[in-house]
Formats: C-alpha cells, structure tokens, sequence
C-alpha cells in the first residue's frame, strides 16, 4: 500500500471509529492529517476532508477550539474547491455549527445548520442521512432553547431515514429517541419519556453491546429517572471531571428538566 492509499484508509477507518466512539480513531485520524500536510500539501480537497474529520473527533469529546481551528481552513478551502452550494460544504458546515453549540450558542447553530439545510444541501435528496443529521443536531439546538414543536418537526422529518439506515436501528436514531424523551419530560409525560428511553438503551445494546459508550450514555439517561442519588452522580461528571461534550450538556438539560416536572405546584 501506497502512502497516500495508507493516509485514506487511515482516514477512512479512524472515521469508522470515531462514529463508533472508539478511541482508537485519534491516532488513525492524527496520522492520516498529518502525512497529507507534509506529502501531499497541494491536494487541498483531501486535506480539508482529513481536517474535518479530525474536527468531528474532537466535537465529540467536548474540544470546540481545536475543532473550530480545524474547520475554518477546511470551510475555505471546500469553498474554493466546490463552491458555496455544495455537500462537502453542508459537512463542514455542519461541524462548525456543533463547535456553536458546544460552546453554549445554540442560536448560532441553528442559523448554520438552516443555511447547510437550505443551500449546502439543496441538491441533496431528503431520504439522504447528511440533511437528516443536519436535522437531528438542529433538533437539539431547538430543543435547548424551548422552541419544542420546530424541534419535533425536524425530528419527524429525520425519522423515517434514520430507521432505514441500519437494522435494528442506526446509532443517531437512538439518539432521536433520547431528544423525544427530554420533550417528553418537559410535557411531563414520564411514561413516554422513559419509554423513548428504554428504545435508545435497547437499539445501542443490539447494535453495540452492553458496554459500549453509546450505550452508557443512554444508561445514564435511565438513571436520571430514577432515585435523586443516581441522579446526582450520573449527570455531574464523567471519569471524574465535568462532562461538556454534547451528550453531557444534553444529558444535564434532560436532568434539569426531569426535576423541574417533577417537582409538585407549590
């Protein structure tokens, strides 16, 4: 295998463990960047998509910064590249709209995530999984600022792909199903929020195992809604230190909102 071809499987297999939150995709994703800038630094379109990919690793472990330094340049160069209305764009976009919401201004994402769903991905078809992510993440957003019935609308619109792409379910419809129960909690419908819970904690178990990290997140869900103990300990930290990754601040919303329905009128 050639060095480049080495650098793209690289890529391409850390990207299959980043999704999959293993930690090994770091040191996959890191080599793949870093053999593409010091050997191939004029292939500008396969290093702004090793910078992305590298972007959404550290998004999801909670690093806005060097997520956003990794962006920007990969956002310029796509453009140039590709132009203003293209997919790779939306997925840069994208990105950069979680770096917003990592760092607490949802509205901002919500803007970018609009426009990726508006322009980057006009020509996408909607059965297609990148607007239907755009869609999920921007549901989140919505929902963290109250606005709750646009966030169900992007919800029932991702719906249908996110159940077609994988059997018994694909991770991030999971997912969907942990933002349908914090709208739940926040309508005060228990039973249905711990019922959208136990179908995330069931969909990771089968397509992960008991113990995967997708998994326990979904667990600590579960927890919240339990004794005020488990509460506590599963929402405050994670491994011992505050928990600001994007599962953590939802997690911590859902919590907070769990109390407040709980909480009898005064």
């Amino acid at each position: 295998m050639d060095t480049f071809a080495r650098a793209m499987w690289q890529q391409s297999r850390g990207t299959v463990l980043r999704d999959a939150a293993d930690t090994a995709a770091r040191l996959l994703l890191e080599t793949a960047l870093a053999t593409l800038l010091a050997k191939f630094l004029q292939d500008t379109a396969s290093i702004a998509a090793a910078q992305i990919a590298l972007a959404r690793l550290e998004i999801s472990m909670g690093n806005a910064e060097p997520a956003r330094a990794l962006l920007v340049p990969a956002l310029n160069a796509t453009q140039q590249i590709a132009g203003p209305k293209h997919p790779q764009m939306g997925i840069a976009r994208h990105a950069l709209a979680m770096t917003d919401a990592l760092a607490g201004n949802c509205a901002e994402a919500i803007t970018k995530l609009t426009h990726v769903l508006k322009l980057d991905y006009l020509a996408t078809p909607s059965s297609n999984v990148l607007p239907n992510y755009a869609r999920l993440d921007r549901a989140w957003c919505l929902i963290a600022i109250g606005r709750n019935s646009e966030a169900l609308a992007d919800l029932a619109t991702a719906k249908a792909s996110l159940i077609a792409l994988a059997e018994p379910a694909h991770p991030r419809w999971a997912e969907a199903q942990l933002a349908r129960a914090l709208l739940a909690a926040r309508a005060k419908n228990f039973a249905k929020a711990a019922a959208h819970i136990e179908l995330a904690i069931a969909a990771n178990i089968a397509q992960f195992g008991e113990h995967h990290p997708l998994t326990e997140i979904s667990q600590r869900w579960r927890s919240v809604t339990r004794t005020a103990t488990n509460r506590l300990k599963t929402t405050s930290t994670l491994r011992g230190k505050p928990d600001l990754t994007l599962a953590g601040q939802r997690l911590a919303l859902f919590s907070t909102v769990w109390q407040a329905a709980e909480k009898p009128p005064q």
